[in-house]
């Protein structure tokens, strides 16, 4: 009977795509916390790629490539959303550094795209001011394409000479060589000034480089 077949397809997505829940298919995360960052992507890995590569895993997610204003073309690293903070927490523990199944000398390379609780657990707790508090309640801007000179410091200096909601920088860095990974995250009391923020800081140069914001 195909309603026979049709409430067995049923059965194998939901054990397939449920992983981690009892409540089958979700809606996303609302959270920050449940958004991982992914880079080093290839130019032809759109959306739709992202989101298969992941349900392949095991996970339903929502992607978002960041792409260039003006070409179109792909950046290189995106935002990918997970239904649950368990879900982002073992996509990270289970496929971050593994290969990327089908493509040679490619990996996943994940990070956490807020400053959260769990930012601390991959060596990126630290920040400007370190003695600023998160509440939770803050609007985190991800900056992307910072040059090796712009320091935490710097990046908060930058921001709340113009945004005097600014609360506090954090350039991530890669916690065994200590070096810069190129990226970053602003954070924000005020809502309206974060977004305000993206706007006028696209492309400023700051420590010899132009910059990129996204929420």
């Amino acid at each position: 009977c195909s309603c026979v077949l049709l409430l067995h397809i049923l059965l194998v997505l939901l054990l397939l795509f449920g992983k981690g829940t009892n409540k089958g298919f979700i809606s996303m995360a609302t959270v920050s916390d449940a958004k991982l960052w992914m880079g080093e992507l290839d130019p032809n890995m759109d959306e739709q790629y992202i989101t298969q590569l992941w349900a392949s895993a095991g996970y339903i997610v929502s992607a978002r490539i960041i792409r260039d204003k003006g070409t179109d073309i792909s950046q290189g690293y995106g935002f990918v959303d997970f239904q649950s903070l368990q879900h982002a927490q073992a996509a990270v523990a289970s496929v971050s550094g593994r290969p990327i199944p089908g493509i040679p000398g490619k990996f996943f390379r994940l990070n956490w795209a807020h400053n959260s609780a769990m930012a601390a657990q991959t060596g990126a707790s630290q920040q400007y001011p370190p003695d600023a508090v998160t509440t939770g309640e803050e609007f985190s801007v991800f900056v992307g394409d910072l040059s090796r000179e712009v320091s935490d410091q710097l990046l908060y200096t930058t921001f709340v000479a113009r945004y005097p909601s600014t609360k506090s920088a954090k350039v991530v860095v890669d916690t065994e060589t200590g070096s810069t990974k190129g990226y970053g995250f602003v954070r924000f009391n005020n809502h309206d000034e974060g977004r305000r923020g993206i706007e006028e800081m696209q492309s400023v140069d700051v420590g010899g480089r132009s910059i990129r914001l996204n929420e």
